[in-house]
């Protein structure tokens, strides 16, 4: 119950901001924080999971992790080409 009410949450929230991000009809500089605090919300996931996985010696725990940042950064350049255009 509690899990599904949290999941609710989130996707809300996260896509809310990430429609809100990428709308043309948001000014640049909401867009871009908003840009930033998704990508802070990703960074701190990507260093939750690299730290529990140095812990614990789970080489897949630090592969998410690695995965977890390559698709942040891979967002990141997507969103500022869109931004910039």
């Amino acid at each position: 119950m509690l899990e599904d009410f949290v999941e609710l949450i989130f996707e809300i929230i996260f896509e809310g901001v990430f429609d809100a991000a990428t709308s043309k009809k948001a000014p640049a500089w909401l867009r871009v924080l908003l840009i930033i605090i998704i990508a802070a919300v990703c960074g701190g996931l990507f260093l939750l999971f690299f730290i529990i996985g140095m812990k614990t010696q789970d080489n897949e725990l630090i592969f998410l992790a690695f995965l977890i940042l390559f698709i942040e950064i891979a967002a990141l350049i997507y969103f500022y080409k869109k931004i910039k255009k």
